[in-house]
């Protein structure tokens, strides 16, 4: 099962037989810090995060 939460932010988990998936850096299932898929050439290097990081799918899904 995989759950997805999108408000101020949007993250998720995933829950296989009945445990928490952690996977071995305990982000598995952590959706909202990864780049946009593909990007266009005037979407790079993409929006700055609150992470550090450029271009994280929260940056264009979240509310605030």
């Amino acid at each position: 099962m995989f759950g997805g939460i999108r408000g101020t932010g949007c993250g998720g988990g995933i829950v296989a037989n009945g445990r928490v998936h952690k996977g071995p850096n305990r982000v598995a299932g952590e959706w909202g810090h990864m780049p946009l898929p593909w990007p266009r050439l005037d979407e790079i290097p993409g929006i700055l995060c609150w992470c550090g990081q450029w271009g994280c799918l929260e940056t264009y899904v979240a509310d605030g």
